[in-house]
């Protein structure tokens, strides 16, 4: 069982490793979820506090808790008995090594892990990134008729005067304004519109403002 201190905690199975966190004061939502991750004995020894608090969403509390009980179990083990021979003294080196390499392996494997999940992240955003990033001109007026807008890619949001035939663009969205009340939903529009022909003025040239509810 769990609690016989001669047991190398090495070798407990799920269950013991339950039993032992009870006897510690852990509750009992919190065994069934590390049961449910089959931690056993040598998951046990590779645990760290931030993989109960980040991947059994374990108070810092508890977590604490089973990190210090768990190192007093390791310390007790790893001390020499009086009582014992020469060959359980090598037996005990023996488990204390096989402990600490399980440990390292653990750890290696949970940064190895976590790196991964960061890199699968970082390269998850850049390809949205180089999704939506290609910008699309706006169609011209006076040539090429058969110019189709391509999908994914981004109208820019203000085109300029390209020459005297093209207007200047402006592309708005009022998906937030058309949540407003009618009156103060004019007034928005109003102001638009009125910026944006002001800026045609400016520069002397036409211009076409698309809006988009």
């Amino acid at each position: 069982m769990a609690d016989q201190p001669h047991q190398s905690p090495n070798q407990w199975t799920e269950s013991e490793v339950s039993d032992w966190l009870r006897s510690i004061g852990v509750k009992e939502p919190y065994i069934e979820k590390l049961y449910d991750e089959e931690v056993d004995g040598q998951c046990l020894l590779a645990l760290d506090e931030d993989f109960l608090v980040t991947k059994v969403s374990m108070k810092l509390g508890p977590a604490n808790l089973i990190i210090k009980k768990r190192d007093e179990l390791i310390n007790f083990h790893s001390k020499p008995k009086e009582n014992k021979t020469s060959s359980s003294g090598n037996n005990t080196e023996s488990d204390q090594k096989k402990q600490t390499s399980g440990r390292k392996k653990g750890l290696a494997k949970q940064k190895a892990k976590r790196e991964e999940n960061v890199l699968q992240e970082k390269q998850s955003v850049v390809q949205q990134c180089e999704v939506t990033r290609e910008d699309c001109k706006a169609r011209p007026f006076d040539k090429d008729p058969d110019f189709i807008y391509v999908k994914h890619k981004v109208l820019q949001p203000e085109s300029g005067a390209f020459n005297l035939i093209n207007p200047c663009r402006e592309f708005k969205s009022l998906v937030n304004a058309s949540q407003l009340d009618d009156t103060r939903l004019r007034v928005k529009f109003a102001r638009e519109v009125l910026k944006f022909a002001t800026g045609c003025m400016n520069v002397r040239t036409n211009g076409t403002i698309f809006t988009s509810a």
